[in-house]
């Protein structure tokens, strides 16, 4: 610290590129910088935040969007998995947990192969811990979160100031670049990436005070830095490392003219030695974590991260109109650098440029560093396009062919980590010349008033956060934590549905686990452990639809595993063709499970030592909708589709379009054994399961069953209708879970296939006038949870604002159908509660109804084809209500 008070960390006396163009701003002392920076952050985080100031303690974080902000019941993602890391190491440093022992994910049966040694996003996981232990899981992380802001400003305000005198411009370029969408998209989402860009600025800072003054502290405070980046986001290590070097020819260019001598080369070499040694040992930890994990378990290393193929690459890269559109562009928000910035960015340009003239003291110096900082943004943004960059992505390319490692990330928009740092020292330039002459307080309170609020209106209506509850705790969790404490040894529990090992959707079973100190089979990993998908994942994969061998109740009990536990909520399409009901079903009449307690969505299973009978749990629970249909035009092969040229001809297969048709085209069977063969879905043991087929003709079909390279058996389609009518294909000798293909080969005459649909359960729609088909609730895909003692699926206002019942999308016959939605809510009558719509896919046209509360729900079908039905109810959030079912009357 200078006598005066002002910290020893801005430019040395020359004043750095911009001498004379910064006559007035005073400097900050130490304090006053302090108190600065922290009110500016509160103010910010307080705006864009909002409403979080008011749930410090329930609530996080769990996405930004331009949509309003709103409060949701707990949902699973990103935010939970690192929530779960961050408690964990905090459960360490208590004593609750043993030192690196991740002992509530991936569980093989032993604690000594839950050893990891690993960093656990130290140091951000000890300011989540104060605040942990302060108040709560909760305000531990939203502590995380504003520190990490707080942290962020100071930091780029202190970088920037080496670029200027003026030291409220180079603080109000700080807060400027604090307000970009990319920092509070990672903040709110949940990614390591949000906190973990305080760490730019450091690693910045402290080379520059290496490279411009040859001091060591330099690089001892970026070689910790880089370290910390390590420890704690590798996108920002990598891109803060591979940045240094141009960062140090950036300092070396804002150099003014003074001791170029050998004697100032070598302490720029002392300065930077710390740098390197550190950076080098960064990298060497993550291999020494590893190979003590290896030593130490036994077991063998995760998956290491195999390079990015170009189409995946593809689907995560944003497009151009992201930078500037006000819409909700999806992953393209990030992109985000509105009008405000690049309005300051080109006139202070121009203004630094113009205010000396190229006679002016230091004119070259400033127009380069200028120059050099615009064409350092221009190569983020281009690089950050990814595959939608210039030239198809050719910067990209050029990257992933010559940079090493540059091909292992996925996500293009990681690159942004870089770009609030880099616009900030930019924007301290260019505000700098902007308020070149304003030495008067009020002017200068106009100009930072002028500047500040607009950027704020426009950057924090982008970011909106949606803040999802903290459950303080579970009830069907406990009744399992209380159950597991009364065992002599420890065991281990199962949550369903069961995940490869890299989804979010774990992150929720990690916060119960942890919260009850549960060894949980599951776990959530980026890095995936081959043998977990091998042994436990591939072998268990099954239990997602209710369908547990003896053969897996062995391997259950080798693992330990006591108790198995379902989120009803969270099972999407992709782990079950049909709707959870189906799985509770098959499991609630396991003879060798017992249920314990349903509280909510989660229910509780106990393993029992020898099977028990029981009459049927949920008589009810018989039509069951389906998620797995296949269009024949889908299966005949690549190679296009029809044009208005002519139809797609291919090995006695014609694809032909028509309107009558599911996805409006269907595959006529041009000559005898012609043969069209399906995708091979997996599916468990399941009452009634078959293949329903769409098809018109005269002639007859010979639908062949398969599992893999075995035959199940065959049997014949005669088809004699000019009309499109389903056929059905029981799928025969199925009995443990594995993929079942159907194939169709023509026999003689001539036949079309519109579609083909696994399906299972009871199904018989309505016929005639008068006849009408209920379906209860629980027997829909939906959201919400299942109470049992009437059928009914209740949905929460804090559940998402989202289409989250919908079914059963099997066929109907042609005919008027008016569709009846069975509902009860506490609301005032005349709430609206929601929208529903129904219609035949493909073709029909999804009319949406407004739902009431103390109002029938009420909408007419005109069913023109007899193609799946597709019922839907979006939910507004605006009451709780309880669904009864859905009835299906056929008016005629």
């Amino acid at each position: 610290m200078n006598a005066d008070g002002a910290l020893a960390l801005r430019s040395p006396p020359d004043g750095g590129p911009l001498r004379g163009v910064a006559a007035a701003g005073g400097g900050f002392g130490l304090r006053r910088l302090l108190a600065v920076s922290l009110a500016v952050t509160f103010v910010v985080w307080g705006v864009i935040s909002w409403p979080l100031p008011r749930h410090l303690f329930t609530a996080i974080p769990a996405a930004a969007h331009p949509a309003p902000a709103n409060v949701q019941a707990m949902f699973s993602g990103d935010h939970l998995q690192y929530l779960y890391y961050c408690w964990l190491a905090a459960d360490m440093m208590a004593g609750g947990t043993p030192a690196f022992h991740n002992l509530y994910e991936f569980y093989g049966g032993t604690d000594k192969a839950c050893y990891a040694a690993d960093p656990y996003y130290v140091p951000c996981s000890l300011v989540f811990a104060a605040g942990y232990w302060l108040g709560g899981r909760a305000f531990g992380w939203n502590a995380l979160g504003f520190v990490s802001l707080w942290a962020s400003l100071l930091a780029t305000w202190l970088l920037a100031r080496r670029f200027t005198r003026d030291d409220a411009m180079a603080g109000l370029a700080a807060a400027l670049a604090l307000l970009l969408p990319c920092r509070w998209i990672s903040l709110f989402g949940g990614s390591p990436t949000g906190p973990a860009l305080v760490w730019v600025p450091v690693v910045f800072l402290g080379l520059d005070l290496a490279v411009r003054e040859g001091r060591m502290a330099g690089g001892w405070l970026a070689g910790i830095a880089i370290v910390f980046a390590n420890w704690t986001d590798l996108h920002v290590f990598f891109f803060s490392a591979l940045f240094s070097p141009a960062w140090m020819l950036l300092v070396l260019l804002s150099r003014e003219e003074g001791d170029w001598s050998w004697s100032y080369w070598k302490r720029v070499i002392r300065a930077l030695f710390p740098f390197m040694v550190l950076a080098a040992l960064a990298v060497l930890s993550s291999h020494v974590f590893a190979w003590v994990n290896q030593r130490v378990t036994g077991l063998p290393p995760a998956e290491s991260m195999d390079e990015r193929s170009w189409d995946k690459v593809e689907r995560l890269s944003p497009f151009k109109g992201g930078l500037f559109s006000r819409k909700d562009n999806g992953v393209s928000n990030l992109l985000y650098v509105g009008f405000v910035l690049p309005a300051l960015l080109v006139f202070g340009g121009l203004r630094a440029v113009i205010v000396t003239g190229p006679g002016g003291s230091g004119f070259f110096r400033r127009f380069w560093v200028l120059a050099a900082l615009a064409a350092g943004i221009l190569t983020i943004v281009l690089l950050a396009l990814g595959v939608h960059g210039p030239g198809g992505g050719l910067a990209l390319k050029f990257c992933r062919e010559y940079i090493p490692y540059y091909s292992l990330i996925r996500q293009p928009l990681k690159i942004y980590c870089l770009m609030p740092t880099v616009l900030a020292v930019a924007l301290a330039m260019t505000l700098t010349a902007l308020a070149a002459g304003a030495r008067s307080r009020p002017v200068r309170l106009g100009l930072l008033m002028a500047v500040g609020a607009p950027a704020l209106l426009e950057y924090g209506s982008r970011v909106n956060p949606t803040l999802t509850r903290l459950d303080k705790e579970q009830g069907a969790y406990a009744v399992v934590a209380g159950a597991m404490k009364r065992m002599e040894t420890p065991s281990a529990v199962l949550v369903l549905p069961l995940w490869p090992g890299d989804s979010h959707d774990t992150s929720t079973y990690q916060y119960y686990s942890s919260l009850y100190r549960l060894r949980m089979v599951n776990g959530y990993s980026p890095m995936r452990a081959h043998d977990y998908v091998v042994n436990v994942f591939r072998r268990l994969e099954s239990l997602n639809q209710g369908d547990l061998t003896d053969e897996q109740l062995n391997l259950l009990q080798t693992l330990k595993v006591s108790h198995i536990v379902v989120h009803e909520d969270q099972f999407p399409e992709q782990v079950s063709p049909f709707p959870v009901a189906f799985t509770l079903k098959q499991l609630l009449n396991h003879p060798r499970l017992k249920l314990l307690k349903q509280e909510g969505p989660v229910w509780a299973f106990s393993l029992l030592p020898e099977p028990v009978s029981r009459p049927d749990a949920a008589p009810h629970w018989a039509v069951f909708g389906t998620a797995r249909r296949l269009e024949a035009e889908g299966c005949v092969g690549s190679g296009g589709a029809p044009s208005e040229k002519g139809p797609l001809v291919r090995r006695g297969l014609v694809v032909e379009k028509d309107p009558a048709a599911g996805g409006r085209e269907y595959v006529r069977f041009q000559e005898s054994g012609a043969r069209l063969a399906g995708e091979e879905l997996w599916v468990g043991r399941a009452p009634e399961l078959r293949w329903l087929v769409r098809v018109r003709g005269a002639g007859t079909l010979t639908a062949r069953l398969s599992s893999g390279a075995f035959p199940l058996g065959e049997a014949p389609i005669p088809v004699a209708s000019r009309e499109w009518t389903w056929a059905t294909v029981p799928v025969v000798r199925h009995d443990r879970f594995a993929p079942v293909g159907l194939s169709l080969e023509l026999r003689e005459g001539a036949a079309d296939v519109d579609m083909l649909l696994l399906a299972a359960g009871q199904w018989e729609p309505p016929r005639k006038p008068g006849d009408f088909l209920t379906i209860p609730a629980p027997c829909f895909f939906h959201a919400g949870h299942i109470n049992r003692a009437n059928d009914s699926v209740t949905i929460r206002k804090t559940d998402p604002m989202a289409q989250i019942f919908y079914g059963p999308k099997l066929p109907f016959e042609k005919g008027r159908y008016q569709i009846e939605f069975l509902f009860n809510t506490a609301a005032r009558e005349g709430t609206l509660l929601g929208r529903m719509a129904a219609a035949w896919e493909d073709g029909g046209d999804h009319r949406w109804t407004d739902v009431f509360a103390g109002r029938p729900a009420l909408l007419d079908l005109e069913q023109k084809e007899n193609l799946p039905v597709h019922f839907i109810f979006f939910n507004l959030g605006l009451a709780d209500l309880e669904i009864r079912g859905v009835i299906f009357k056929k008016v005629e």
